[in-house]
């Protein structure tokens, strides 16, 4: 990125040419979902389209230590409230240009690290923080702080860190476990000093350690531990965002976590997010399926799901789960009723097969007679099938990337998947579920009918049904915008933790 400073503003032609590029965006929706979090500078002005600007003000403090300039026309109104919510100066909007480049210069200068010193003691294995707080360390942690330590605060690659680690071997699916590890370091810095802990990302590259820290009496290093096929490595999880409410993502039959592109990045500026592949799917490490054990059933799925949490420590997550995945959330969050802190299920049904006065969508002979077509011939049935499922005739172009997703799975799986995603039925599970439940149901879905949607709403105590504008049975891909004001209505009237 050539430019470090962003500014985002409904209009921004109050802000005169600058010695500098600035990356310039119209609104907050348009900057959350396209922007990386690695400006150095923002201005930020009150009044925003989307998100208002003293909410974008906390979101980007969240996010680290960048330097926060708020801009208004009336900044008497707002002079407190934006210092308050993190900003590091407020100006009238009306500034000519020797004062933009003043104001800009002075937050930079409180950007430079302060003096007080972290220690990393090798004699006792903990991380000392100014002040005198101590941090004990395991040995991978002890490994981590100590490249980090010889770093002097420059960046650490993520290879690195993984040959120190795991070893010579360690390649690139050894990354998403890396940032398990990290994040989990973080969050015990976190937690035994007050305050937010120095540990940085550094986009395309690692970590560092964003703040003065000096190693005592380092003994040589341990040996480097086996590389265990962690849950995080296994399924391929993603995870971005470092702070805030966890949000886990998980994709439909025959997708994978890419998916959920366009509604990611408008969470991870305020919430830690995982998205992973389910078994067998995308990244997921091969031999990764078991259909004759564990993913018999969608039970083995909701095992996966809750292993994944656990390694990553999430606390309370809110699970967002497509199709498919909405009913192994749901046998997830029966399994452990107090773990989830809300589920939002996307498209959901509890069985397709009609029974009585329930109507799922498919008659015993239709899903049998689908179910050998995809036997016969999987990629013909794919390229079928992909468009009658995404719902948005007038754009083609949606039903084929489907298709070539359903093409990219192994034959096999892909057909004792879809009896077990077809077959399941998990009507009987619905009133184990005790957290808030958010229920987004399409128009003129295929697979998941309005009926289903209904069903489900009445079964679960409490919970909430949208009916989206959008159409088909993936409105992540066709209506991402739409999802994600949904989902975010949802969050925001959750009674806080």
């Amino acid at each position: 990125m050539t430019s470090r400073l962003a500014c985002v503003a409904g209009d921004s032609s109050w802000l005169p040419p600058l010695s500098e590029e600035v990356a310039r965006f119209n609104d907050s929706d348009a900057f959350l979902l396209q922007a990386a979090p690695e400006f150095e500078v923002y201005l930020v002005h009150q009044h925003q389209r989307g998100i208002g600007g003293a909410d974008l003000v906390r979101l980007i403090r969240k996010r680290g230590p960048a330097g926060i300039i708020a801009v208004s026309a009336s900044p008497r109104e707002v002079f407190a409230r934006m210092l308050d919510l993190g900003a590091d100066m407020v100006v009238e909007q009306s500034l000519d240009r020797a004062q933009w480049e003043a104001a800009i210069a002075a937050v930079r200068r409180r950007l430079k690290p302060g003096e007080e010193c972290w220690r990393l003691d090798a004699a006792l294995r903990v991380l000392r923080a100014p002040g005198g707080r101590e941090v004990p360390l395991s040995d991978a942690e002890w490994i981590i702080m100590d490249c980090l330590a010889e770093a002097g605060g420059e960046a650490v690659a993520r290879q690195t860190l993984a040959e120190r680690l795991w070893g010579p071997s360690a390649h690139g699916c050894m990354d998403n476990a890396l940032q398990a590890s990290v994040y989990r370091l973080r969050r015990r810095i976190e937690d035994a000093v007050p305050g937010r802990a120095p540990i940085q990302s550094v986009s395309r590259i690692g970590y560092r350690f964003a703040a003065a820290m000096e190693r005592e009496a380092a003994p040589p290093p341990p040996p480097a531990p086996e590389p265990v096929l962690a849950p995080s490595v296994r399924h391929g999880a993603r995870f971005t965002g470092e702070e805030g409410p966890a949000l886990v993502f998980a994709h439909g039959y025959g997708c994978d976590q890419s998916t959920w592109g366009a509604i990611v990045p408008a969470f991870s500026w305020d919430h830690r997010t995982m998205s992973y592949d389910l078994a067998g799917h995308g990244k997921a490490a091969a031999g990764s399926y078991e259909a004759q054990g564990r993913h018999a059933s969608l039970a083995g799925h909701a095992h996966d799901l809750l292993d994944l949490c656990d390694e990553a420590g999430l606390v309370k997550p809110v699970f967002v789960g497509h199709s498919v995945s909405a009913a192994i959330g749901v046998l997830a969050a029966a399994e452990r009723p107090q773990y989830f802190g809300a589920l939002v299920l996307v498209a959901p049904t509890p069985t397709y097969l009609n029974d009585g006065d329930y109507r799922g969508g498919f008659e015993r002979q239709d899903l049998e007679r689908m179910l050998a077509e995809l036997d016969a011939d999987p990629s013909r049935w794919a390229r079928g099938m992909a468009p009658v499922i995404m719902g948005n005739p007038d754009r083609p172009q949606l039903g084929a990337d489907l298709a070539a997703s359903f093409c990219r799975l192994e034959p096999a799986i892909a057909q004792h998947f879809a009896r077990v995603t077809f077959l399941s039925d998990i009507r009987a599970r619905l009133r184990e579920v005790r957290c808030p439940v958010l229920l987004l149901q399409c128009r003129d879905d295929p697979l998941a009918p309005e009926d289903a949607g209904r069903f489900m709403h009445e079964a679960l105590p409490g919970s909430s049904l949208a009916l989206l504008q959008a159409t088909g049975h993936c409105p992540h891909l066709s209506a991402p915008h739409e999802t994600v004001a949904a989902i975010r209505r949802f969050l925001a009237q959750r009674p806080a933790r």
